[in-house]
């Protein structure tokens, strides 16, 4: 069973992190990290024709 700690339940918990200033760079740094990942690998298999090869691939 997944808890969730203190950022990634929901999208006001990621946000409130980047309206602190310098406070959480470290944490906003790794949030916009895995964002941009999940979104170039949603680019690549919606408009690449790519395919799912497992979830290491995305981890990676």
């Amino acid at each position: 069973m997944f808890i969730c700690g203190e950022l990634g339940c929901s999208f006001e918990s990621v946000g409130s992190k980047w309206l602190s200033d310098k406070k959480f760079i470290i944490t906003n740094i790794i949030s916009f990290a895995a964002l941009w990942s999940l979104w170039k690998l949603r680019n690549g298999l919606c408009f690449q024709n790519l395919a799912w090869r497992s979830k290491n691939h995305l981890l990676s």
